[in-house]
């Protein structure tokens, strides 16, 4: 249909287009409850991957594998009645949540102690020491018991740790944190009181997500007001493009939910990401409506044909090539990253038809603005002080223009080598966070604040009982301890030590691996029998066990690097050459040892994204190339839009570079919404002059006339962009914070290179897309 005839149908039947979008609104702002936050970072893997498959079955034989601690920190000490009496409180507290599965802290803890003919396992306080002499037993005690000693109680006695495991498959971790941290809480001072590990992690990404958009959308409002009355100074012009970006991000998370797509930390901003970039398509059209509004002898719909005819195609190019960068999320392996790129390009489809539809429905039925409605801004703009003096100047300075920009894109592409791909928690959320403070507590006390594992699978029955066994296994222990960022490990190893020492009279000297299978087996034997618990270090057949590593929380690269020493370890040690004769009787055992837990999911995870991040780079300038190419009839106009992407993108990587910022979670989305969002100025820029140039082939009164109108509008989306994205500044999270300032500089570079780079080209080069198809307003 031509353009001009939809235009005519549109302006019309303005009732029908306003009420045929209520009706859709509503349909979608029904669906917005069902949507659900999902933060659990193990889940963003493809459910077939090897390292999530490994966690699974982890999970399956030996439970809950992250670390999950309440800390009790103290000035002097821990060992006082008052001190005591909490902790114990707190551990049957924590034991009466439905959803815990096991709560051991230095109270309720198992001691072992021994004799050369009996072990005995005892809960390690069942009543409150209230005497010095009672006191000073209990502390020699429960320090004197290496597999408690740096666990439950400090080294230093200062801090006393309560680990909490929760039930096998249970999804809703949120609830039960923040009950453990309502509990915390209640017991508060003297001593502080931390929780911290990955369900605590997980609770308050989940949290701040509600938090953020509870605040940050209604910030983001007030900015879009402002921006938009500095703009155009009316009532119509701030209200229209608001709507058109309120009902769009309504219509978004409507999708989200109908579809049953959660909220993640990726995508939860997507409704204020939309909310900044669908602004762009209104400013457009109140910028051209208020154009054609000045020129006399029009009527209302002459003046609302002409603009919905004029903008058509440049908005549907922009919405179009901005959908294609954001869809260029789906190279991803992530889905979390997926989702955030489907729902935002999405979201930015329905701003750009809202735009042509519901704006120019509402004006239809108000009367034309008055003569010379223009802002302060507006009129500043298109003087000679302004984009006006800014083309007298291009005409002169072309070459220099593409020179110095030739010369800026080296220096940032020379850069771009040194850009670090990595993230940490701890630098996610900012140091001085009390997350990040409770991971700083479990580090300094109990040598560690994440858990990972190694599983130590023989197959029969009984094979962690064998001596050699036992020893190989203590030999990846000690080389676990030499590798950078591991604290502690413990294992089946520590528990049969332990024993053994105990059963001989507690001599240190028998604090190894006997060599004598059926002593293993008595000692086991005994241990169980009294009601000693195994944990994860060992299945009740002790056919397999865990080797659980304790570290610090560190970066992604250390974590990948971590876990490929491991593995090298494992494949020389573990391997079936290495592991072939380890049985007592001589025979053939077979031991499988295999990473599973939290490091390498994490380690998978920054791996994916790093692939990712290529590919959504070149799917995005390649589809958005496609798409003006096609749409203006020319590769070559579709080239020259791109190329203020590649400075915009050159710049943004390499100033993070030399900056020091590494690409992480946050940030490794910016290459793909820079090019999906800058590529609109470049569009309306080049369509505009390529209209202009059509009335009488001279460049410079086109690139005036360009700059002084479309220009206009072009200022105003990046002012609104800018200060949009700059909303993130106050997010909870510091990853966040650091993004939006990036994307906000992202679109500085981008309308300052559509306001001199394409004019220069332009200037210098009259290609011949310029007058092909093109029919001036």
């Amino acid at each position: 249909m031509n353009r001009k005839i939809l235009a005519e149908k549109l302006i019309d039947h303005p009732w029908w287009v306003i009420s045929t979008i209520l009706i859709i609104t509503a349909f979608f702002a029904s669906a917005i409850p069902r949507i659900r936050f999902e933060q659990d970072f193990e889940a963003f893997l493809p459910q077939d991957d090897p390292a999530t498959l490994a966690l699974q079955r982890a999970e399956e034989r030996y439970g809950d594998q992250k670390l999950f601690m309440v800390a009790v920190e103290t000035d002097d000490s821990i060992f006082k009645p008052e001190t005591l009496r909490k902790l114990k409180e707190m551990e049957e507290l924590f034991e009466q949540i439905p959803e815990v599965d096991e709560v051991r802290g230095p109270t309720n803890s198992q001691v072992i102690s021994g004799t050369e003919t009996a072990i005995t396992v005892a809960t390690a306080l069942p009543e409150i020491p209230q005497t010095p002499e009672e006191l000073a037993a209990y502390r020699e005690r429960i320090l004197g018991d290496r597999l408690l000693r740096g666990v439950v109680v400090s080294e230093d006695g200062k801090a006393a740790g309560i680990l909490i495991r929760l039930k096998t498959g249970e999804e809703e971790t949120v609830g039960v944190v923040n009950r453990v941290l309502e509990i915390a809480e209640r017991y508060q001072g003297p001593e502080r009181i931390y929780v911290g590990g990955m369900p605590r992690l997980n609770q308050f990404i989940s949290e701040s997500m509600r938090r953020d958009l509870s605040v940050l959308f209604p910030v983001m409002i007030l900015v879009i007001i402002f921006v938009l009355y500095l703009s155009f100074r009316s009532v119509r012009g701030v209200a229209l493009p608001l709507l058109t970006v309120v009902v769009s991000a309504i219509w978004e998370m409507g999708t989200m939910g109908w579809v049953g797509a959660p909220f993640t930390p990726f995508s939860f901003i997507a409704p204020v990401v939309l909310m900044a970039v669908g602004t762009a398509y209104g400013i457009h059209i109140i910028n051209r409506y208020y154009e054609e509004a000045q020129r006399d002898g029009r009527s209302r719909k002459e003046v609302l044909v002409e603009t919905v005819t004029a903008m058509l195609s440049p908005t549907a190019m922009a919405a179009l090539t901005t959908m294609a960068g954001f869809f260029a999320l789906l190279s991803s392996t992530l889905w979390p990253q997926r989702d955030f790129g489907v729902y935002t390009g999405i979201g930015v489809l329905y701003a750009g038809i809202l735009a042509l539809t519901l704006i120019p429905a509402i004006l239809a039925l108000l009367p034309l603005p008055k003569a010379g409605r223009r802002s302060p801004l507006g009129r500043w703009l298109q003087g000679y002080t302004g984009l006006l003096g800014l083309a007298r100047l291009l005409e002169r300075t072309a070459w220099i223009v593409l020179i110095g920009a030739g010369a800026i894109a080296v220096v940032w592409a020379a850069g771009i080598p040194r850009l670090r791909i990595e993230t940490s928690a701890k630098d996610f959320l900012g140091q001085g966070h009390p997350v990040t403070e409770a991971l700083d507590v479990l580090e300094r006390h109990f040598g560690g604040s994440l858990q990972t594992a190694i599983e130590i699978d023989l197959g029969v029955r009984d094979g962690l009982k064998e001596p050699e066994v036992l020893k190989k296994i203590l030999a990846l222990q000690e080389f676990l301890e030499t590798l950078p960022a591991v604290r502690r490990t413990t294992s089946i190893t520590n528990l049969v030590r332990e024993l053994n020492q105990k059963f001989h009279a507690d001599d240190p000297n028998y604090y190894v691996i006997p060599e004598d299978r059926k002593l293993i087996s008595q000692l086991l034997l005994l241990f169980t029998f009294q009601g000693g618990s195994l944990g994860q270090m060992a299945l009740t057949d002790f056919s397999a066990g865990e080797v659980l590593i304790f570290l610090e929380w560190v970066s992604s690269t250390q974590m990948a690097y971590l876990v490929e020493q491991i593995q090298q370890y494992l494949d020389e040690h573990f391997g079936p050459m290495a592991t072939a004769s380890l049985a007592s009787d001589g025979s053939a055992l077979q031991i499988k040892a295999e990473q599973v837990g939290t490091v390498p999911i994490y380690a998978r995870l920054m791996q994916q994204i790093k692939e990712s991040q290529i590919w959504s780079l070149l799917t995005s300038v390649s589809a958005s190339w496609l798409i003006v190419s096609l749409l203006m009839g020319s590769a070559v106009a579709g080239a020259l839009c791109i190329v203020p992407l590649i400075l915009t993108i050159l710049t943004e990587f390499g100033l993070m570079a030399y900056l020091g910022l590494p690409l992480d979670m946050s940030t490794m989305m910016i290459g793909s919404i820079a090019i999906g969002i800058g590529i609109d100025y470049a569009i309306h820029f080049v369509e505009r002059y390529r209209w202009e140039f059509a009335r009488d082939r001279d460049a410079r009164r086109s690139l005036e006339r360009t700059l002084t109108h479309t220009g206009v509008g072009i200022s105003y989306n990046a002012l609104a962009l800018t200060l949009g994205f700059g909303v993130l500044w106050i997010s909870t999270f510091k990853g966040l914070d650091t993004f939006g300032s990036l994307v906000a500089l992202t679109m500085i570079v981008s309308a300052t290179s559509a306001f001199t780079v394409i004019p220069a080209v332009l200037l210098l080069w009259k290609p011949k897309f310029l007058t092909k198809h093109v029919q001036a307003p």
